[in-house]
Formats: C-alpha cells, structure tokens, sequence
C-alpha cells in the first residue's frame, strides 16, 4: 500500500497544484482531475469513495449545502460547522459548535465520520451566531450526512 506522503505527492503531480495538508477530501479539490489509479488508491488508503463523499455536506437543516467540517485549533480546541471560508491556518465557520468534551468516538477522524455514540453525555454549547473565526487550523475534516446527524443530537450544554 502507498504511504499518505506518496499519495499527496501523486495528487501534486496530477493537479499540478499544491495540495492541502488534510487531503482527502477537501472542497478545494475537483475530484474529476484525478486519474482512476490513484482515485482508487485513495479510496484504498482512507478506506471509503472519497469522490462521493467531496461534494455531500449538510447544513444545519440537514440539507446538501456548504461543505460541514470538523476543525481542530492548536489553541481554540474542537469546532464543527459549515466552511465559510478557508485561507492558510484561518478558518471561518458559519453556525460553529465548539466540541467541548465528547463521548463513544476514539478520535477526531471518528467524529467526523461517526458522530458521537452516545450525544447525551458530550458537551458542546450552543452555536454561534453568523460567522466565527478559528485561526491556527491545524485539522479539517470532513463530516458525513451520518455523523451530523448525530452531532445536531447532542444537547446543548452551558457551565452554568
């Protein structure tokens, strides 16, 4: 099997672009430039049709709308949210979640992919309001119709 490494290189070559470091999938990536081999290969190496799952993302209505994301801050923490916009280590997420504490998923991956497990015990306080900015984005993962479905589940929760 090819290493992460050699698949973003081939990704490079192929686009003849830079691509981002949390590749695949990414909404700036047109899945349609790719070759079947490496597309396969990386279905292969992330384990699902990473062409099927680029363009599907939910809103907080659950409608196939902008791209919803998981993002992890090397300061801010966890958020979860519709991509607003994306430039260097900056994000801006419309209708952001922080991630406080989450429970019945082993990783962020998981998250993102899963949902949580059991919602009732995770904390995650109310959305924003309209825009929030997250600067060092160190992490941005795509989640899937299921995993938001089961993170809208979760109750919203205050320290008060």
């Amino acid at each position: 099997m090819v290493t992460r490494s050699e698949l973003v290189e081939r990704l490079e070559l192929e686009m003849l672009e830079p691509v981002p470091q949390y590749v695949p999938p990414s909404p700036s990536i047109d899945f349609r430039q790719i070759s079947p081999e490496l597309m396969k290969q990386m279905e292969d190496w992330w384990g699902y049709d990473v062409g099927d799952k680029n363009p599907k993302s939910f809103n907080q209505k659950g409608e196939s709308a902008m791209s919803t994301v998981m993002v992890r801050s090397r300061d801010a923490g966890v958020f979860y949210g519709e991509l607003e916009t994306e430039e260097g280590d900056r994000v801006s997420l419309l209708h952001a979640r922080r991630c406080w504490y989450w429970d019945g998923a082993a990783s962020l991956s998981e998250l993102a992919t899963e949902g949580p497990g059991r919602p009732e015990n995770c904390k995650f306080p109310a959305p924003t309001e309209g825009s929030h900015v997250i600067l060092g984005v160190c992490e941005i993962i795509p989640v899937t119709e299921r995993a938001f479905k089961s993170l809208e589940s979760v109750p919203v929760w205050s320290g008060r």
